[in-house]
C-alpha cells in the first residue's frame, strides 16, 4: 500500500494536499515503484513495493535556505530538494551498484521538500498556476526518489520527458523545467534555461 503524507508547515501559503497526494500516487503506480539511477542506457532498478511510502513537505525560504546548506552544501534557496531513504552500496563489481533498504519498518522511499515561496515566484516568472508549478517540483522530486537525474543531458531528457508525460496527464499543458540541483536533488533550473 502506498502512503503518501503531505505535510504544509508554510506559514501563510495553502495547497490543496490531497491533489499533491494523488499526483504521488499516480506516479509511483505507474513507475511500478522504481529506485536505482535512470540513465540513457540502464531503466532505474525495481525495488520492493512495500518501500512506496513519501513523504512531502511544503516549507518557506527560510526553512529551505537551512536545508539547502546542510546537505546539498549551497548557498542560497532553491524550489525544491528530494532526500532517498535508502543507501547505495558498491557490490565491488564494475559499474554496478546495490541499494540497501536501511533498517524502515515503514517502506519510506524518501521526503521531498518544496518552497512554497519559490513555486510562486517562479508560477508568476512562467505565468503559470501556482498549483501548476507546485505539481511540477513534487514530480521532480518523486523523480529524484524513483532514481530519476539530470546531471548528463541525456538523463535530463529522460527526467524532462517524464515530467511533461506526468503533467500532462493531470493537464498541464506548459513544458516541465528540470532541476539545477542535482541529488540531495533540488532546484528547477541550469540544464533548461531556468536559473
Amino acid at each position: 500500500m502506498k502512503k503518501i503524507f503531505v505535510t504544509n508547515i508554510h506559514p501563510q501559503l495553502k495547497i490543496n494536499l490531497r491533489k499533491m497526494e494523488e499526483l504521488v500516487v499516480r506516479i509511483l503506480k505507474k513507475e511500478s515503484a522504481y529506485i536505482g539511477r535512470g540513465t540513457a542506457r540502464r531503466a532505474p532498478t525495481k525495488f520492493p513495493q512495500r518501500k512506496s511510502n513519501a513523504n512531502i513537505i511544503l516549507i518557506d525560504d527560510k526553512f529551505m535556505r537551512r536545508l539547502n546548506r546542510k546537505f546539498a552544501k549551497r548557498a542560497g534557496t532553491t524550489d525544491v530538494l528530494s532526500f532517498e531513504m535508502s543507501e547505495r552500496i558498491h557490490s565491488g563489481k564494475e559499474d554496478e551498484n546495490l541499494f540497501k533498504e536501511l533498517a524502515d519498518p515503514e517502506g519510506v522511499l524518501g521526503e521531498i521538500y518544496i518552497n512554497l515561496d519559490q513555486a510562486k515566484k517562479n508560477a508568476q516568472d512562467y505565468k503559470v498556476k501556482f498549483t501548476d508549478e507546485v505539481a511540477l517540483l513534487v514530480t521532480h522530486g518523486v523523480l529524484h526518489l524513483l532514481g530519476y537525474d539530470h546531471k548528463k543531458k541525456s538523463d535530463f531528457l529522460i527526467m524532462r520527458e517524464k515530467e511533461k508525460e506526468y503533467l500532462f496527464q493531470r493537464g498541464r499543458r506548459r513544458s516541465s523545467k528540470s532541476t539545477e540541483g542535482g541529488s540531495a536533488s533540488g532546484g528547477t533550473g541550469a540544464l533548461s534555461g531556468r536559473a
